[in-house]
């Protein structure tokens, strides 16, 4: 056991360095790198994405409210075109909803300066490794673009989809189904933040500090809302449970306040696209 935890503690370590090294990298707009000149330096053009994710605005984007508001609308169209017989509510108003928190909160429009480089998508599936899980290197860099801060999130397997007052229930009752899942997920992403917050410091400590903290930016709603809406309709029979959680994470509601504002929110929905 001391032995799995030493490894996943490893393969963090990598994993968090590497994030924040490439975060180094600051440019003045979102979007793909086009071209790279010794005399001009780099230019940032389209997104690369844009055509599988179905953006209408390919970039570049000079803010983040423009960029999320691009994304919210893909996901939102893209939600009825797989749900075209309206079987599956909250597939569709989830991402209804995260359009709404982008467009009428003040969540998204985040002004911090020039944005970081990011993969994308450095999953396991992206990273080679050797025997002991030391990394040799990262592939499939055609996602990568300047990114905003709060697209860094705590991925899977330890989602934040409970409140953290729900959390610390579950935490304090060992009886609790949930108590041992919630509790190795609370620990990885404890680790994951400390892992995040060792790699800022080594960073700060050779010149090279990052201008926004990676560590402080996942516990953000922004971060938080927007690696849920990420996972919606990802993971089945789940959008319901996740479009409760934006709602709390945007507006504080209770569940009696949540509900009322979903009911509106699905009558305000009219047709997809």
């Amino acid at each position: 056991m001391l032995h799995q935890v030493s490894t996943q503690e490893h393969i963090i370590t990598q994993w968090t360095s590497i994030q924040a090294e490439l975060a180094t990298f600051l440019f003045p707009q979102i979007g793909s790198i086009s071209h790279y000149s010794k005399d001009t330096g780099t230019t940032i053009g389209k997104l690369s994405i844009a055509a599988s994710e179905g953006l209408l605005n390919e970039g570049p984007f000079a803010e983040a409210f423009d960029y999320f508001s691009t994304i919210a609308d893909a996901r939102f169209r893209q939600a009825c075109k797989d749900d075209v017989h309206g079987s599956n509510l909250f597939k569709r108003l989830g991402p209804f909803v995260f359009q709404n928190i982008v467009q009428n909160t003040p969540i998204f429009k985040t002004c911090r300066g020039h944005f970081h480089f990011n993969h994308m998508d450095m999953g396991a599936q992206n990273i080679l490794v050797d025997g002991t899980f030391n990394f040799l290197a990262i592939i499939d860099w055609e996602f990568a673009q300047a990114a905003p801060w709060e697209v860094n999130h705590y991925p899977m397997p330890f989602p934040l989809v409970f409140s953290d007052e729900k959390i610390h229930g579950i935490l304090q009752n060992p009886d609790n189904i949930a108590h041992g899942n919630v509790s190795r997920q609370v620990l990885a992403r404890e680790v994951y933040q400390q892992k995040f917050r060792d790699a800022e410091q080594t960073l700060q400590k050779e010149g090279r500090a990052l201008p926004v903290s990676i560590a402080a930016v996942m516990d953000g709603a922004a971060s938080r809302i927007y690696a849920i809406a990420e996972k919606i309709g990802v993971f089945g029979d789940m959008e319901e449970e996740l479009t409760y959680e934006m709602v709390r994470l945007a507006y504080g509601f209770g569940y009696e306040e949540a509900k009322k504002y979903l009911d509106e929110m699905e009558a305000e929905m009219k047709g997809c696209g």
